[in-house]
């Protein structure tokens, strides 16, 4: 007698409706916040282990609890924009426990230079 067993194996789904902002043109100096919505649309909860910003001038916070299966939580990005000019790309790489392991935030500004 043969006996099969299929197991699904449980994950965490790291969702954002929109992870990539476009931020309208702004003047250098100025500090521009944006919040994304994280969503777990897995089996088990999503932790945040850590996260890399490409360079100071853009800092993230969120609630460093994990996010239960069907839940949200917000994440803050804050970009100063001081020293700063002409177009900018940032990116924020997340560490997570979710099947990609490393996930993508990102946004773009225009940064006029001050007078």
């Amino acid at each position: 007698m043969l006996v099969l067993t299929v197991s699904h194996a449980q994950e965490a789904v790291f969702y954002v409706r929109k992870p990539d902002i476009h931020f309208p043109r702004i003047e250098e100096g100025q500090i521009i916040e944006h919040t994304f919505i994280i969503e777990n649309k897995g089996d088990v909860p999503l932790e945040i282990y850590s996260y890399d910003v490409e360079c100071s001038c853009t800092s993230i916070s969120y609630d460093a609890q994990p996010i239960p299966p069907g839940k949200s939580s917000p994440l803050t990005l804050r970009f100063d924009s001081s020293g700063k000019k002409g177009f900018q790309d940032r990116y924020i790489l997340l560490e997570t426990n979710s099947l990609r392991r490393k996930e993508q935030l990102h946004f773009e500004v225009w940064v006029r230079q001050g007078k």
